[in-house]
């Protein structure tokens, strides 16, 4: 019975791609898609990427100020959040700040 229910949603699924389709070649279903200004920095804007020639830590290193300069950095309560969904024990604010780049407290 299982199996049944299974080929009828797969079939279900399969024609319910065909209309959209047939109805997307008519014109009258479209894909909304919302155009919002980019709030990214140029490249040039960004820190450097590491030369050829530098290490792996380098780059690494390069590559993570990057990110962190685009999309900014976690703050402690993200990583909080992570330590306890990943059953790790907490190993304190100041470690957290050692070991990765976190956002700067906001003033409440």
């Amino acid at each position: 019975m299982g199996t049944v229910a299974l080929v009828d949603d797969s079939f279900r699924q399969a024609e319910l791609m065909r209309h959209r389709r047939r109805r997307s070649a008519r014109g009258r279903y479209r894909m909304r898609m919302s155009v919002q200004p980019s709030s990214r920095l140029a490249d040039d804007a960004l820190p450097p990427l590491a030369g050829p020639d530098a290490s792996d830590d380098e780059r690494d290193a390069a590559i993570l100020a990057r990110m962190v300069a685009r999309y900014g950095a976690p703050s402690l309560e993200h990583y909080r959040r992570i330590y306890a969904q990943a059953g790790i024990p907490w190993p304190g604010d100041e470690e957290i700040r050692r070991l990765h780049p976190v956002a700067a407290e906001s003033a409440a």
